[in-house]
Parts: C-alpha cells; sequence; structure tokens
C-alpha cells in the first residue's frame, strides 16, 4: 500500500484550501470541517485557532498542479 507522507491543500479553497484540505483526506464534507474549526475558534478565543491555521498553511504543500477535485 502507498502512504502518503502529508496532506495536500485544495484547490477547492476559501482562504487557503488548508481545511478542504485536511476534508479531503479524512473524508468528510469541507464545509462540516470548515463549520467545526469556526465552531473551535470561537471557543478558544480565536487567536490560537489563527495560529494553527497559519501554521498548517505554511506546513501543507500547495495543491498538485491539475487537482480539480474536493
Amino acid at each position: 500500500m502507498a502512504r502518503k507522507s502529508h496532506t495536500r491543500r485544495s484547490s477547492n479553497r476559501i482562504i487557503a484550501g488548508v481545511l478542504a484540505g485536511i476534508a479531503k483526506a479524512i473524508g468528510l464534507d469541507p464545509g462540516l470541517v470548515r463549520l467545526m474549526y469556526l465552531f473551535g475558534a470561537f471557543f478558544s478565543a480565536v487567536i490560537p485557532a489563527v495560529i494553527i491555521y497559519l501554521i498548517l498553511w505554511a506546513w501543507m504543500p500547495p495543491p498538485e498542479s491539475g487537482d480539480a477535485s474536493n
């Protein structure tokens, strides 16, 4: 079995595609993952959630060219 090194950002993006990439990797709807992220950000005083998002944005590679999937 081929194993992925890590998740890629998605071309189905609102800001950077981080949450859509995570949703694709775990098999959930991107809208649901975004909603869960906003819920978590609200209860963590927003700043930690923004820092985590920025770290993931820097760490996750961009989508492969021609990746039009969600």
